[in-house]
């Protein structure tokens, strides 16, 4: 899922200006109240999937025991907002499509329990 978003970002033009507009150039305020709320629904909906699995790779051994599948699901998507972010504002500081995945993979890998890296 992540990596599509890289992907749709990258490679389609509209993709990228409407999340460039709204993160960059948008200010909620007024009616815009409305679209805040809709992208803060979003969010928290793609929390709950990420944290959902966590618990499961945390189920299946994957993860530590010890691990706060919340906190790493904030931590995941914390490194994506910011890979975009940043990307976003100045498009030739990093090629999104490849270093993003390399980025995301280094993340999720140092959440390994130790058997499984």
């Amino acid at each position: 899922l992540t990596f599509y978003f890289f992907d749709q970002l990258v490679n389609d033009p509209r993709y990228f200006r409407i999340l460039e507009i709204s993160w960059h150039k948008c200010e909620y305020v007024g009616e815009m109240v409305a679209i805040r709320d809709t992208h803060l629904e979003c969010g928290n909906r793609y929390l709950a999937i990420t944290e959902e699995g966590f618990r499961t790779a945390q189920a299946r051994g994957h993860l530590p025991a010890g691990l706060d599948t919340r906190c790493a699901a904030i931590g995941l998507i914390a490194v994506v907002d910011g890979l975009v972010l940043n990307w976003t504002l100045d498009r030739t500081r990093f090629p999104l499509a490849s270093y993003g995945p390399v980025i995301v993979d280094t993340y999720l890998r140092g959440l390994l329990v130790e058997d499984a890296r």
